[in-house]
């Protein structure tokens, strides 16, 4: 029977067990021999499952290894592993880590062992780092990747907590685990360092240029990851990052930006050598020509000079445009500033027309008229951009300038105090003193639910009460409306059939999934969510870009992605629910599969689902609508929120973190690492099973589909 030194040694080397190791080995097997009966080469020093990565200790060479076995003794799932082994082996790379052989584990499955992985990920790290430090970091990690994708090898699973600094500075490309050989998963690569990158740069006042390398590869706009490295390069070394700007202009600028002290003495010594001319033959008085000729060369240069300053001038603004949001009073002075600048520079395109008419139209492509009339034609494009953005940032900036006095001040103060009063006298808000909320306006307690409803002002008008049914109407004009939830312990989740939790029992869904177990509690805090999806009119008020497919101003917008949910939330000053929030807000309560009840026929009564409108119905009955239903067009639930099971599936701001994780206090949220975030609800286009109050699905950030939108969520501030 093959022994314990045997196995290894056949494991790390490829070896068969007849053959004889070299000498200079064979004395440390022999000694090895010596061993205690039962005493195995690996010492478990450490560790979870043993599936996961743990700490252990090669007791041949007396060094620290970290192990990684098979998830289970599945066969499918051995050679998977076995596998991946032999793909991360065949890397060399110093920000790889190497297979250093193949054990067995206590129970017979696979393992392999490789170097502990030492140090900080690289996202607990950015923030204490040089932001050239953190560059060619980022560099290294470009370059290990593609070491592996010119071998055929994709990581598969890439994010910043994948990459660790050591304590001097050494990197390492860690979680090789779903490794493939898989050519098409080189995009996703690119696109999950892209957002690694942009992850490491939130807090940081990144330059245009590098933010614009983040998204370009979190887009998937290069072809290899080694266009990401050299842009990367490019930043650092100064020169043009192809991501980011393009173009003789560009050029140019990048050049000026990398000879700043050269470029400095040349255009010190054009006006002086143009002075000198003026001066000299001014004196004289005696050639007036060569006095004009002075001038004009004089005047040409400071132009030429000014055009290429206001070119770079114009492109920071129409970056900084984008960055202006919240419109809350502390950006208004950011915001004055911009307004300025922008129209200084507007108000000279007189003057950059006036020269691109007066070029010769005939000039020869590379000459220095035609570098001239591409720089100016530039200069102009981006001058009507910005001209164009004037009247919306000085709106932007008045609404900030006025959102205090708006919403807490004058009336609104008011509606504070009788909202303050009424809302400590309420037993479900458990005696919550209510502070005013800038940017809310108090509406009424909704009838019905007993909670307290607010307008949003940045994304609309408020709503007008139906007296009739005293709900909120909808127009297009209408901004967000927020109903204020009550706090308190939340149960979250659901149990399968079984003698004990019998068909109708509370939580028991004979449609659960593994994923939504355990039963578990959650303590949250009071917090604002929307009574509506967002729709589409409120999506573009906030300039944001609307891909919806089934259009209609209150239609909930639809094929947006993570990232455009977020981005719409920090425009309004708002944030995403957490998954704790989002389940506790649809069950309202409710202990059923539905917050209606446990009958799927119903939910065409409460919600848009796959119905039999669809070309190709997973349901039978009608609820009246094909594709997307305006939002609120159904019956709300007792917390007076509507399309929580249909219409379209809402972003969630954590990852589909595990229940058996501890969820944070207050909000819920639970930390992952994954690139994937949350998704709940059912949709037009899903069945009713994925429509359940418990059923939980994710997507990356970036996905977006025709039924992918949103439902926003605001702490309470106090």
């Amino acid at each position: 029977m093959t022994g314990p030194v045997e196995r290894f040694w056949e494991g790390a080397d490829g070896m068969p067990p007849d053959a004889a190791p070299p000498d200079a080995v064979r004395d440390l097997l022999e000694e090895l021999d010596d061993l205690e009966a039962g005493e195995a080469l690996l010492a478990e020093l450490a560790g979870p499952a043993p599936h996961d990565l743990g700490r252990n200790r090669d007791l041949r060479l007396e060094r620290e290894v970290a192990i990684v076995a098979a998830r289970t003794a599945d066969p499918a799932e051995e050679r998977r592993h076995a596998r991946a082994t032999r793909l991360q082996a065949a890397l060399c790379h110093p920000a790889i880590p190497a297979v250093y052989g193949i054990v067995a584990a206590e129970d017979g499955r696979p393992a392999r062992t490789g170097p502990v992985a030492r140090g900080e990920p690289l996202l607990a790290r950015a923030g204490s780092m040089r932001l050239r430090d953190l560059l060619s970091a980022c560099v290294t990690v470009c370059d290990a990747l593609a070491h592996a994708h010119a071998r055929g090898v994709c990581h598969g699973s890439l994010s910043a907590d994948c990459i660790r600094i050591g304590r001097f500075g050494e990197v390492r490309v860690t979680d090789w685990e779903r490794v493939s050989d898989d050519a098409s998963l080189v995009q996703d690569d690119i696109a999950a360092f892209g957002r690694a990158l942009t992850d490491c740069l939130v807090g940081r006042d990144a330059p245009p240029a590098l933010a614009a390398v983040a998204a370009h590869a979190s887009a998937g706009g290069y072809p290899g990851i080694e266009g990401v490295r050299a842009d990367l390069v490019a930043f650092l070394e100064g020169r043009v990052v192809g991501a980011y700007r393009v173009g003789p202009a560009a050029e140019l600028s990048a050049w000026i930006k990398r000879h700043r002290t050269a470029c400095g003495l040349v255009v010190a010594a054009l006006l002086l050598a143009a002075a000198g001319a003026w001066w000299s033959v001014a004196s004289a008085r005696s050639d007036r020509v060569a006095v004009a000729a002075a001038e004009r060369l004089a005047q040409d240069s400071l132009a030429d000079l000014r055009r290429l300053g206001d070119t770079w001038q114009l492109a920071r603004l129409l970056i900084a445009e984008r960055g202006m949001w919240p419109a809350v009073p502390d950006r208004a002075p950011a915001m004055r500033e911009w307004i300025a600048r922008a129209t200084e520079l507007c108000n000279r395109r007189a003057l950059h027309t006036a020269r691109l008419a007066g070029l010769a139209p005939d000039a020869a492509p590379g000459s220095a008229v035609d570098w001239e009339r591409g720089v100016l034609v530039e200069l102009l494009e981006r001058a009507t951009r910005v001209d164009g953005l004037v009247a919306v940032v000085r709106r932007r900036h008045d609404l900030a300038v006025g959102l205090r006095e708006a919403t807490t001040g004058g009336a609104a103060g008011d509606a504070w105090r009788r909202a303050r009063v009424d809302v400590q006298s309420l037993p479900h808000y458990s005696g919550l003193r209510l502070e005013a909320q800038l940017g809310l306006v108090p509406l009424w307690r909704d009838a019905a639910s007993g909670l307290w409803l607010f307008a949003h002002t940045a994304t609309g008008a408020p709503p007008r009460r139906d007296p009739a049914s005293g709900r909120a109407v909808i127009t297009p004009a209408t901004g967000i409306v927020l109903a204020l939830l009550p706090g308190g312990d939340a149960r979250l989740g659901s149990r399968a059939v079984s003698p004990i939790a019998p068909r109708g029992a509370p939580y028991v869904d004979e449609g659960r999934r593994a994923n939504e177990g355990p039963l578990h509690r959650v303590r949250l805090r009071p917090f604002f969510v929307s009574c509506f999806e967002v729709t589409q009119a409120q999506w573009k008020r906030l300039r944001m870009t609307d891909r919806s497919r089934t259009r209609g101003a209150l239609h909930p917008v639809e094929y947006a992605s993570h990232d455009d949910a977020s981005e719409f939330c920090r425009r309004a000053d708002l944030e995403l629910p957490t998954e704790a929030q989002w389940e506790y807000a649809c069950r309202a309560g409710s202990t059923n599969v539905y917050w209606f009840g446990d009958d799927a026929a119903d939910l065409a009564r409460h919600d848009n689902v796959s119905s039999a409108e669809l070309p190709a119905p997973t349901e039978s009955w009608r609820d009246g609508f094909a594709f997307t239903a305006p939002v609120g067009s159904y019956l709300p639930n007792r917390f007076g929120l509507f399309d929580l099971h249909g219409n379209v599936r809402e972003w969630c701001r954590d990852g589909l973190g595990s229940y058996g994780a501890t969820a944070g206090e207050g909000d819920g949220v639970r930390d992952s690492t994954a690139d994937e975030r949350a998704l709940r609800g059912g949709s037009w286009v899903r069945p009713a099973r994925e429509a359940r109050s418990a059923s939980r699905g994710a997507a990356k950030r970036s996905f977006h589909d025709t039924d992918t939108g949103l439902r926003v969520a605001r702490a309470l501030r106090q």
